[in-house]
């Protein structure tokens, strides 16, 4: 009877490349990892992280305002998502030496309440922010020489792409988001419209 191989263990869904990335990675000095960036990459962490710094602050004041319950709910998923980015840009640059931009109360509580604010005012204003998102993302992607960065760009684009969609679907269910105009062709209506005996 043969004996049994050599037990081979998986080790959880990393791919091989990634380990040696990471193993690659060990021992590095920080000073040493910012020759692995360009100015232009930093230029991009530092900008996208202010800018989620600034929706992050905007979103929080406005969700003092909220009334509709669903609402609210779409937001706070929102800001989970883009909290979460947050926590990465920051590991990130901290690993390449790259200043952090001064960061937003965690809490911002206002008791007054202004009834110009309504949820529709709210919605397109968070609305209009994720769509200015979406071609600083790819921009950055296209920039980035390190596999690393361009990685993480690439996953910052796919989840704002999903985060875009989603909140644009629940702005038309709930009527927060104006209807666009149709386009209608004016001599294919003429060409299509009923007969006189065929509307009989």
């Amino acid at each position: 009877m043969a004996s049994p191989g050599p037990e081979i263990k998986k080790v959880g869904s990393m791919k091989i490349p990634g380990i040696v990335d990471k193993l690659a990675d060990l021992g590095k000095t920080t000073q040493y990892k910012q020759h692995e960036i360009s100015a232009a990459e930093a230029g991009n962490m530092w900008n996208k992280l202010v800018a989620r710094y600034d929706l992050t602050e905007s979103i929080m004041i406005k969700m003092n305002y909220i009334k509709d319950a669903d609402l609210e709910k779409e937001v706070r998923y929102l800001l989970k998502k883009i909290n979460r980015q947050i926590i990465e840009l920051e590991k990130v640059m901290a690993e390449h030496a790259v200043s952090l931009a001064l960061q937003p109360a965690s809490e911002i509580k206002i008791t007054e309440n202004i009834s110009s604010v309504t949820d529709r005012y709210i919605y397109i204003r968070i609305y209009q922010s994720l769509k200015r998102f979406l071609p600083v993302h790819m921009v950055a992607f296209q920039q980035s020489t390190s596999p690393k960065l361009r990685e993480m760009f690439k996953t910052f684009l796919l989840e704002e792409m999903d985060l875009f969609e989603r909140f644009q679907d629940f702005g038309r269910k709930s009527n927060l988001l104006p209807p666009q105009p149709e386009y209608v062709n004016e001599k294919l209506v003429e060409r299509i419209k009923p007969t006189v005996m065929e509307a009989a």
